[in-house]
């Protein structure tokens, strides 16, 4: 489903591209944010206020990249603002709002963050083709968009991006941080 299509579909005027187009977003939003908040209800909560942000810009909406990396940024802001409210009621009634709901914090290991970067210009180094289409993959591009962006056939794309993985996956296990 290329949202970027549907997105200027709805833009234009189409209805059936916009409820399409929203039902898509809103089971997207849903699983992504579940998968952050362990929580159903705060999930679709936090979905739905994405949701509110992209219908309210969508009429003025003036994109000149990917509407899907977009709306994926949309979303991450509002589980941002969700966990910093959580964070500040936690901080205020002295423990945790939901026990049991919220998974254990992992604490920041800013050594495996240098590895990562190392072997992220080792991959790079190697082969920028590798390294790009990786960091479009992370931007939250689908691969629709990456073949276009990449000018490659769909094939090439997903070949480049597992021998990318395999590289950086490699590097890791090198450093000692991968099993």
């Amino acid at each position: 489903m290329d949202l970027n299509a549907l997105q200027q579909a709805a833009k234009a005027g189409d209805r059936h591209a916009e409820k399409v187009l929203f039902e898509v977003l809103s089971e997207r939003f849903q699983v992504l944010a579940y998968q952050k908040v362990w929580n159903k209800e705060d999930a679709r909560e936090v979905a739905q206020e994405a949701l509110a942000v992209v219908v309210q810009s969508l009429p003025t909406l003036d994109i000149h990249t990917s509407f899907a990396a977009w709306a994926q940024r949309v979303l991450e802001n509002r589980l941002l603002a969700y966990i910093k409210i959580k964070q500040s009621r936690r901080k205020r009634d002295g423990g945790p709002v939901d026990p049991g709901q919220e998974p254990p914090a992992e604490p920041e290991d800013t050594a495996l963050k240098g590895r990562l970067l190392s072997c992220l210009e080792e991959v790079a180094r190697r082969n920028r083709r590798y390294a790009r289409i990786l960091n479009l993959h992370y931007q939250g591009f689908d691969t629709a968009e990456i073949r276009r962006r990449l000018g490659i056939t769909e094939n090439n794309c997903y070949v480049l991006l597992t021998r990318s993985r395999s590289l950086l996956r490699d590097c890791l296990q090198k450093k000692g941080h991968v099993t």
